[in-house]
């Protein structure tokens, strides 16, 4: 490795300030939880796969550093490890002053579990707000957890309000006992026919997306955005845990983004899962895709 590369991705360090060119990597690299739910295996060679792929844009971003912490604990106690990574990555965000640019990488879609239960313990957020695009509601009603029960398990421990808006939603990719009403958690869902008929194609923001993020205060709200990849319509990427042959564009998922950064929330968070670079194509498109979308998060 290069001193320019050494440079680059060094590691978060305590009380570190933020700048415009700083970005924070915090990486989950176990596809346990998607084993768990019988998904393919690979997700867990996303972080380093997509962490490669940015080094090649970084050279068109001169200025850009990009830091980097593995976040993740792997034993024989699953729903330990996860309470685990939570304190970790509570720990990485307190120790930074602003948390501007900061993106989670999976790793399978229960990692978003820990990084939502570490942003509930920072003293000074009211409130979360979650966007999920995802083909799959992932509140699962099972005796374990794994990837398709990570809003379930918030729903039954989160102790501050919690919104989540379920974008993308395909009736065929969940069962009736996922649909049952969260408790704690106030969720509302646009299916994929829902938001392919308000986006009027793509031309036009989708109404209730921009309702539900100006409803918030920007100032005293984490907003979080969770992109789980299978949403992405398979003919475009194929590279996921669960491939969708009838997904969401690229270019959809792209202005939901554009949103959430057109609202310039003072505190915000994008999460990428289920990516799996072992059923990527030969071109990789996949993580070509996720890079260029990060790249995009920082402008």
């Amino acid at each position: 490795m290069s001193a320019r590369e050494a440079e680059s991705l060094s590691p978060l360090f305590k009380n570190h300030k933020p700048d415009n060119n700083d970005l924070f990597l915090l990486l989950s690299p176990s596809d346990k939880g998607v084993r768990l739910n019988k998904g393919r295996n690979g997700a867990r060679f996303a972080p380093k796969a997509i962490i490669n792929q940015l080094k090649k844009l970084n050279a068109h971003k001169h200025d850009l550093n990009i830091h980097q912490k593995q976040v993740f604990f792997d034993t024989q106690d699953f729903e330990k490890d996860q309470l685990n990574s939570a304190h970790q990555i509570l720990e990485i965000l307190q120790s930074q002053t602003g948390f501007s640019r900061t993106v989670h990488i999976g790793g399978g879609h229960d990692h978003v579990f820990s990084l939502i239960k570490a942003i509930e313990s920072l003293p000074h957020i009211e409130q979360i707000c979650v966007i999920n695009l995802d083909a799959h509601l992932d509140t699962r009603v099972d005796n374990i957890h794994h990837s398709g029960t990570p809003f379930r398990n918030l729903d039954n421990c989160l102790q501050k309000p919690c919104s989540l808006l379920q974008v993308g939603i395909q009736d065929f990719a969940n069962s009736t006992s996922t649909f049952s009403k969260l408790i704690n958690i106030k969720q509302d869902i646009l299916s994929l026919s829902e938001f392919l008929e308000t986006t009027n194609t793509f031309t036009t923001k989708s109404s209730k997306v921009q309702n539900f993020l100006d409803s918030f205060n920007p100032n005293s709200t984490f907003f979080l955005m969770s992109l789980d990849m299978d949403v992405i319509d398979g003919t475009q990427i194929k590279g996921v845990s669960a491939v969708n042959p009838m997904g969401l564009p690229c270019s959809a998922v792209s202005k939901v983004l554009e949103q959430f950064l057109d609202l310039s929330p003072k505190y915000f968070s994008l999460g990428i899962y289920e990516y799996n670079p072992v059923y990527d194509d030969l071109s990789n498109l996949g993580v070509r895709y996720i890079a260029q979308l990060i790249y995009n998060f920082m402008k």
